[in-house]
């Protein structure tokens, strides 16, 4: 449920890029396409800079569980989840 996320940026990218840094945002992987299309500059009317854990744009969505259970309520209350 919680995964890792690494971000390696060459100086030279970091010197050229300026993106937002705020480890404390709800995000979900499913926003992975519009995070990279960001990073790499890609415009596209597919890509939701809304949708980018790095555009000062984002907007945090409801993150959800595969069976429709909101992730924030279940795991910031303490509750277990309990399996199907």
């Amino acid at each position: 449920l919680e995964i890792p996320f690494i971000l390696w940026r060459s100086e030279k990218f970091k010197e050229t890029n300026a993106f937002v840094e705020d480890t404390s945002r709800s995000y979900m992987i499913d926003d992975l396409f519009h995070s990279i299309a960001d990073l790499l500059d890609i415009t596209s009317d597919e890509v939701e800079l809304s949708r980018s854990i790095f555009s000062e744009e984002f907007r945090p969505r409801k993150r959800v569980l595969s069976n429709g259970s909101d992730y924030d309520a279940i795991y910031k209350s303490g509750e277990e989840l309990l399996e199907e």
